[in-house]
């Protein structure tokens, strides 16, 4: 077997030759293994990014039909309050046909994951900072998150299951307590109606990809929003107005 034995320099010139060689090598080694660094990372981002893409899709759908269908909580809500106010004439609280109150499951689990990972920091600038503000807007971990809003409203809202119930006397004491309930669900029935309109402005530019939600999971429209407060209204035509700091926007 011939070994060949690497010749020796001939000056420093040749030196620097062999030395600019191994450098350049090394270099160009370097730079494709961070190109395909870079696509790869690439790759990731445009997956993560229509992850979130699709769940702020279905974000937007629930934000707008919460905003749409609002008007229709706030009327049972003011509803549950004047039947209220009615039973301070004789000590009796008379009944509501229905109590109607709602939620939608507002999720943020794929951006919170692109966050935390990092990837979110390879998504187009323009676009993450808008993300970044529909997160704010839900504002998912946080005491004013719509969906900490919406569970304070049904906590409370639950409290007033008991107006459908026939016609009985009420005492002083438990009625304070159902109107405060009563008011504490149209306050964060408001702010939930607030929310969700500046989510669905925020969302607009985005150009979100169309929600896929269940078949079973129905959105309302604007008519059954009307039909809605319509009704309550015709069911609580007699009864005492609400004091004016408590009516809804829908009924200015």
């Amino acid at each position: 077997m011939d070994i060949h034995k690497p010749k020796p320099w001939h000056g420093l010139r040749e030196f620097l030759k062999e030395y600019l060689i191994i450098v350049i090598g090394v270099l160009t080694a370097l730079g494709a293994e961070q190109a395909v660094e870079a696509v790869h990372t690439a790759q990731k981002a445009t997956e993560a990014e229509a992850l979130v893409r699709e769940e702020l899709a279905v974000d937007l759908a629930f934000a707008a039909d919460r905003a749409r269908y609002s008007p229709c909580y706030q009327a049972h809500l003011i509803a549950a309050q004047r039947l209220l106010l009615a039973s301070v004439k004789d000590g009796r609280v008379g009944r509501l046909p229905q109590m109607i109150l709602g939620t939608r499951p507002f999720s943020w689990n794929q951006w919170q994951g692109a966050v935390s990972s990092g990837i979110a920091g390879h998504f187009p600038a323009e676009r993450r900072v808008l993300y970044q503000r529909l997160y704010l807007v839900g504002a998912a971990d946080g005491g004013e998150s719509l969906n900490a809003r919406q569970n304070i409203e049904i906590e409370a809202g639950a409290r007033l299951a008991t107006l459908i119930l026939p016609p009985r006397p009420i005492d002083v004491g438990t009625r304070e307590q159902l109107l405060q309930a009563a008011r504490l669900a149209n306050y964060e029935e408001r702010a939930i109606e607030g929310n969700a309109r500046h989510f669905v402005e925020v969302a607009t530019p985005l150009h979100l990809p169309p929600a896929k939600i269940s078949a079973q999971v129905i959105l309302h429209t604007e008519a059954e929003t009307k039909a809605c407060v319509d009704a309550v209204a015709a069911v609580t035509a007699d009864l005492p107005p609400v004091p004016a700091p408590l009516k809804s926007a829908w009924n200015r």
